[in-house]
């Protein structure tokens, strides 16, 4: 039985007052050490600012991919010039100002909501500043960008071989991680490429490198389920039978004169409060003939079984069902019953026009 991989961590203090963290491992027979920096800045190519606890988290990984055989040296891609008077900022300060435009509403036709923010959040500090942060914009060029595409590609594949293998990694959190999917991966490059072309407006670079056919990643599309027409049916009559149906006729009880006239409006599908201002009684008087009655208002839900049947046979989203007015639908023609598409429903006239 294989040798359980084993590794520690040594803290170094740097000369420049900042921490580095030395990841020491045996793999493949051999002494390994990889170096991850606290600060942003550094032209190693780890990305920066790591902590102990993120780099606890990274020593489990590793240790996690040597003991499935799938681990590989970083091939880790250093800045190899800093161009002193280029003026171009650099990609750490340039990304936060852009998230925060965001935030704002400058950039973009509003304020974005808190999930978004939350996800690009995520994919800035988990992906794409890892990697970038301490490059300056006119640094940024296609192979750069086409190399973070091969490291969250290898990055997701040893991570999925060494969950195979048996490997319980957790983060800091102590939450299970996971390897990328295609479309993360595809998201963390989409905000890559959305940065790049502010960069490009504001004539930090001549045109975006993260762009391009190369950058593309496939994604699978999503298998779809579908109802068969028995099915549909089953479903709609079982929606149909959990619906009250207020309008039921009712059998005659010796309540008095106006306790039958609220039985027969009942009946017809009259509310409580228009039978009360149709009669003349006060709205807690018919309540209470109402509940002699034995009639149940208010308790229960009319509509299962035309919210089923529309969105099963009409094929509207449940967003654009909700946003239906009674004015955007037309049932006066039965042969040309239908309700309006967005484009078709008339606009509120202004007070302008007016």
């Amino acid at each position: 039985m294989a040798a359980q991989a084993t590794g520690g961590i040594k803290v170094e203090k740097l000369a420049n007052g900042t921490i580095a963290f030395r990841l020491r491992f045996k793999a493949y027979g051999k002494r390994q050490s990889v170096r991850l920096h606290e600060a942003r800045d550094c032209d190693c190519g780890c990305g920066g600012g790591w902590n102990e606890r993120t780099a606890r988290v990274e020593l489990d990984r590793i240790l996690a991919c040597v003991k499935a055989g799938v681990w590989e040296a970083p091939a880790r891609t250093p800045r190899t010039s800093q161009p002193v008077d280029s003026g171009a900022p650099v990609f750490l300060d340039y990304s936060s100002r852009w998230l925060q435009a965001k935030i704002d509403g400058v950039n973009g036709e509003k304020p974005i909501r808190k999930n978004t923010i939350d996800n690009y959040r995520w994919r800035l500090e988990s992906h794409v500043l890892p990697f970038f942060a301490s490059y300056r914009l006119d640094e940024i060029d296609r192979d750069l960008c086409l190399a973070f595409k091969a490291h969250l590609l290898k990055q997701a594949r040893e991570l999925r071989q060494a969950i195979d293998a048996g490997a319980d990694l957790r983060d800091e959190r102590n939450q299970k991680i996971v390897p990328l999917s295609p479309t993360s991966i595809r998201k963390a490059i989409d905000t890559l490429a959305a940065i790049l072309d502010e960069a490009v407006e504001d004539g930090h670079l001549d045109s975006n490198p993260a762009r391009g056919k190369k950058m593309k990643v496939h994604v699978a599309k999503p298998k779809r389920t579908f109802l068969e027409m028995d099915e549909l049916a089953a479903l709609i009559d079982a929606a149909a039978e959990q619906d009250i149906s207020p309008g039921q006729p009712l059998a005659p009880i010796e309540l008095g004169l106006s306790a039958a006239m609220v039985a027969q409006l009942f009946s017809q599908g009259r509310s409580p409060k228009q039978i009360a201002t149709q009669l003349g009684l006060a709205k807690s008087t018919v309540s209470h003939y109402l509940k002699r009655l034995g009639l149940n208002v208010g308790r229960g839900y009319v509509g299962r079984r035309v919210v089923v049947e529309i969105l099963g046979r009409g094929g509207p989203r449940a967003s654009e069902l909700c946003d239906i007015k009674i004015g955007h639908l037309r049932l006066h023609d039965p042969a040309g019953a239908r309700s309006l598409s967005p484009t078709q429903r008339p606009r509120r006239a202004s007070a302008r026009s007016r």
